[in-house]
């Protein structure tokens, strides 16, 4: 009997989405972590930990197609997406505003992957 990973018939769009979504989150988290560390202050991971938690959360959902996941993470992409975009335009360091402004513009496009017709397959809309 062949065990099948949870995910693995998920199409290519859904993968990348839910690695945009997951990796995102995580990659933020990871920033803001390192910058408070030296800082010596950890409060500056306030916003990323739950960005990163809920993000890790509907990245898993889609990829598993759990349909009423599919609304809450299109409105999540682009929420995240906004919020990229807004570090990106106030950083006052300039690796800072690349990073973020790259986050945001792949959030973007995992935003038209996931409303793509094999992706609204995949989560079991077929409109």
């Amino acid at each position: 009997m062949k065990q099948v990973l949870p995910g693995s018939s998920a199409p290519l769009e859904i993968k990348l989405a839910s690695l945009v979504l997951a990796g995102g989150g995580l990659l933020f988290l990871l920033t803001f972590l390192v910058l408070g560390i030296q800082a010596g202050d950890l409060g500056s991971v306030i916003l990323p930990a739950p960005v990163a938690v809920i993000s890790l959360g509907l990245g898993a959902g889609l990829l598993a197609g759990a349909r009423p996941v599919r609304v809450p993470a299109l409105l999540w992409t682009i929420l995240v997406a906004v919020l990229y975009a807004a570090f990106a335009l106030l950083a006052s360091e300039i690796w800072l505003a690349v990073l973020t402004g790259v986050l945001a513009a792949v959030h973007v496009y995992s935003l038209v992957l996931q409303i793509t017709l094999p992706a609204r397959r995949h989560m079991g809309s077929a409109t």
